[in-house]
């Protein structure tokens, strides 16, 4: 079963804006109601036999919450993350301090990227590859040094709707080389790359409401799909892949433009 690691919401705010969903909420956020909803994350992945470690919650960090930013584990190393905006620079630190408390080693990177946010690995049978998003926030440049670093095909995707500004949050590998994605989200060359990777009896994607609910932006555990929002339609795909949707309420994430994938980083 997979570990993830997750950051309370004790301080958790949008207190700035580095993409268009926050525009709309600075100072608008219900803390207590956010606690609520992230320990409904943490009771529901532990209920389907998920293991979740704590990273402690710091002062003037209030995305710290959204681990999934944290970098990338690869076990033993730890690929962290270099943010695009300064308000997000000094998660770097806490981050390096746990994981290297933690044992891991530190690899850090020259080029900006932001983690599990925009790196997401597929496989399908024997072939496997790492999808990397830029556009918003990490660069290609970053994608290329990983590529070398970890010896694997990096396929790079360029977002073009600042509504989906990471990758998780519009592209959604499962498990059988099958994929949860939002098209228009990317640009043509794009798609055509997914498309030719990934055939159509593998690829579902999402209408234009659940995708803005975020429904790629879920987490596989075990033989349930955990994620805020899904149309009857995935539903019904998803359950002929042999997975379930579960619904979590993350209203109050979502003013920052995160979903449930968003507040974890598996280890």
């Amino acid at each position: 079963m997979p570990c993830f690691l997750m950051c309370p919401p004790d301080y958790y705010g949008v207190d700035y804006a580095i993409n268009p969903w926050m525009a709309d909420h600075i100072g608008d956020v219900d803390r207590e109601l956010a606690k609520a909803q992230w320990q409904a994350v943490v009771d529901a992945l532990t209920g389907a036999g998920a293991e979740i470690e704590f990273l402690t919650p710091e002062p003037e960090m209030p995305d710290l919450v959204f681990t999934s930013n944290a970098g990338l584990p690869q076990s033993p190393f730890f690929y962290p993350s270099r943010f695009r905006y300064a308000e997000r620079r000094p998660e770097e630190a806490i981050y390096g301090k746990w994981f290297s408390s933690h044992r891991w080693c530190i690899e850090p990177t020259v080029a900006p990227h932001e983690g599990r946010g925009d790196l997401m690995s597929w496989r399908c049978g024997s072939y496997g590859c790492m999808f990397a998003g830029t556009g918003f926030r990490s660069s290609e440049a970053a994608h290329l040094e990983l590529s070398v670093a970890l010896e694997i095909e990096v396929a790079t995707l360029r977002l073009v709707d600042p509504r989906y500004p990471h990758l998780d949050t519009c592209f959604r590998p499962l498990p059988e080389g099958r994929l949860l994605w939002v098209p228009d989200a990317f640009d043509r060359p794009s798609r055509e790359a997914i498309e030719a990777h990934i055939p159509p009896p593998l690829r579902h994607g999402l209408d234009s409401c659940e995708s803005l609910g975020f429904a790629a932006n879920g987490i596989v555990v075990d033989r349930w799909y955990f994620t805020s929002e899904v149309s009857g339609a995935t539903r019904t795909w998803l359950e002929s892949a042999g997975l379930e949707a579960v619904i979590l309420d993350v209203s109050e994430f979502l003013k920052s433009g995160g979903g449930v994938a968003a507040l974890v980083l598996e280890l």
